[in-house]
């Protein structure tokens, strides 16, 4: 009689993997689909931005009609800082010996300096900025400067937020192939 631990095993000859060729097909397939879907994603991540950008600005035009009627006895207004790509939401007033407007933060999370996200920008790309910034007024009373802020991306993107004046409604609005 042969005892088990004597009989040597024997080897399966047909092996269970993957080939080094099978293998590199498979890597140059995905790597070939990421180089296809790559600016896809990045047309969409800018979209998004400039979507998301007009929308907490047009926000912040609401809480600023809403805090100018509530607070009577103060003048707000949005600050656009045009080459730096940011805005701030400020409280303002005259001085009455020097006739100068004093700016002051509003207190809380809506008084701080807000920033542009990455690749949008208040005037369209490889454009001259000719203007430091421009201001949004908002007055006790319930009206407001007529105006537009236009929000734009480098893949051709382009918002409108829009003002009406008094009781303004806030409209925002994709503008297409401007």
């Amino acid at each position: 009689m042969i005892s088990q631990a004597g009989r040597k095993r024997r080897r399966r000859s047909n092996r269970c993997g993957f080939t080094l060729i099978e293998l590199a097909l498979v890597a140059a397939i995905i790597l070939s689909l990421i180089a296809l879907s790559t600016p896809l994603f990045r047309k969409t991540i800018s979209y998004l931005a400039l979507q998301d950008a007009s929308f907490n600005i047009s926000k912040l035009i609401s809480y600023a009609q809403e805090r100018a009627v509530i607070d009577s006895n103060k003048n707000y207004k949005i600050a656009l800082y045009i080459k730096n790509k940011q805005y701030r939401f400020v409280e303002y007033y005259t001085e009455q010996e020097t006739k100068k407007i004093i700016e002051r933060p509003i207190q809380g999370r809506y008084g701080k300096l807000y920033r542009l996200p990455k690749g949008v920008t208040f005037v369209p790309p490889d454009t001259e900025i000719k203007t430091e910034r421009s201001d949004l007024f908002f007055y006790p009373d319930g009206h407001c400067t007529k105006a537009a802020v236009n929000l734009f991306d480098a893949q051709g993107g382009h918002y409108r937020i829009s003002i009406k004046g008094f009781g303004g409604l806030v409209e925002v609005k994709e503008i297409e192939g401007e």
